[in-house]
């Protein structure tokens, strides 16, 4: 199942580029900031219903929503269980996933494009919103969207992801305990 559906992932957004790149040209665009994405969410809301997505708009945040695809008569992929809500936390202000990773395996992405500028500089802004930068986007786009569905096919390689993070995190607890001296010892 996952090569046919490895198959449709590098269809899908290759055949989506130019659409991709007109999106992403128009959020590059229009800045948002403060957690206040709201004109995002509604052009990311409105391309996926575009492309025959259900979506439910603003699902448990103002900036969420949830897309569900079914082909004509019935569902055509793999159904997903909805994230826990309890996991469901309003951050104050940063995207960074380094305390996100300590509660749930993660995986932060990072990938090159052609700049001459440091990340978070003008320079490096104005090369990621270029023509040249779509092509490794693209290919980030895909790399982490079949490892999604890698491990959503696959319970055993899921189970094992789970059990690493379970071993990592028991290690860091006992790291943090040995290494709590008294004072004077």
């Amino acid at each position: 199942m996952a090569v046919a559906l490895n198959a449709v992932v590098h269809q899908a957004v290759e055949s989506s580029a130019g659409e991709l790149w007109e999106l992403g040209q128009f959020l590059w665009g229009n800045p948002e900031t403060s957690m206040k994405e709201a004109t995002a969410h509604d052009k990311l809301s409105e391309f996926l219903e575009r492309k025959g997505f259900q979506v439910a708009r603003r699902y448990l945040l103002d900036t969420a929503f949830r897309a569900e695809f079914c082909a004509p008569g019935g569902i055509d992929g793999v159904l997903f269980g909805d994230a826990d809500e309890a996991l469901v936390v309003s951050a104050a202000s940063s995207s960074d996933s380094g305390n996100v990773s300590q509660a749930l395996p993660c995986l932060q992405a990072a990938f090159a494009i052609a700049s001459a500028g440091a990340n978070h500089s003008k320079t490096f802004a104005a090369a990621a919103g270029s023509r040249e930068a779509q092509a490794p986007t693209r290919r980030a786009a895909k790399i982490l969207a079949l490892t999604a569905l890698d491990l959503y096919t696959d319970p055993k390689l899921l189970g094992r992801v789970k059990q690493e993070f379970h071993d990592w995190k028991s290690n860091q607890q006992e790291d943090r305990k040995e290494n709590k001296q008294p004072c004077g010892s």
